[in-house]
């Protein structure tokens, strides 16, 4: 058993589309509304191995941005709201990603194991936009549009882990699914690799590159959050094994 915690440097990328906009009017968080590509935020893991080939991990990430306030180049379709060229408007976006795995170790000796893996979790995500809206030819007081969405997630993949030296571990996971619905497509990525050093017995550090891409091309008619969201960056963790 054990759990990392640590800092974690995320770059995004945030292409989402709301009810009543059509392809093509997906609004792009970073470049239309300055919400920053670039973060600082924290998370844990938790591991468990039971039996000497199986085992558990999950894994809690939030991700919070608010973005300045702009004026508007080009007009934007939210929801049903139409936040048009000219006006000052700002963007929160606010992303909480609960994620699992199992992994199997079809080989393991003393210093290397690699198996497969089956991620699963849960994802929480508010977009909202603040501005001025058109009614008509006239514009209306300042509002606030969000659109949310919870979705379970899933994918399945491959693993290793690997001891180079007495007080080194190195890892990685590489995680995939496409998923086809009446209502549009999805897809989960997840990738990651690391290295970690202890140097005082079960207490470590370490750096890791981290991967998350979350895509939904939901149908024009549903009325629900869908887009892509794109997280990737270094974290570096303080590790403690028991």
């Amino acid at each position: 058993f054990w759990f990392e915690i640590g800092g974690f440097r995320v770059s995004s990328n945030t292409d989402l589309i709301l009810s009543g906009t059509t392809p093509g009017d997906d609004v792009n968080f970073e470049r239309d509304l300055d919400v920053p590509n670039n973060t600082t935020q924290a998370y844990i893991e938790v591991f468990h191995r039971p039996w000497n080939r199986h085992q558990f991990s999950l894994n809690w990430t939030r991700v919070r941005r608010d973005g300045s306030q702009v004026t508007l180049e080009d007009d934007i379709q939210w929801g049903d709201a139409t936040f048009p060229v000219g006006v000052q408007a700002s963007a929160t976006m606010d992303t909480d990603f609960l994620s699992g795995a199992y992994r199997w170790s079809v080989y393991k000796n003393d210093t290397f194991e690699i198996g497969p893996a089956l991620g699963f979790g849960y994802i929480w995500i508010d977009a909202s936009i603040t501005g001025q809206v058109a009614v008509g030819d006239e514009l209306s007081g300042a509002r606030t549009v969000t659109g949310s969405v919870g979705s379970i997630t899933g994918d399945i993949g491959g693993f290793f882990y690997w001891w180079p030296g007495r007080r080194w571990m190195a890892r990685g996971d590489l995680r995939y699914i496409a998923v086809g619905f009446d209502t549009g497509d999805a897809s989960v990525t997840e990738g990651r690799a690391s290295l970690t050093w202890y140097p005082w017995g079960q207490f470590g550090v370490g750096l890791q590159y981290s991967y998350t891409r979350l895509e939904y091309a939901r149908d024009t008619i549903v009325t629900e959050l869908g887009g892509v969201i794109q997280y990737d960056g270094l974290q570096i963790m303080a590790s403690v094994a028991f």
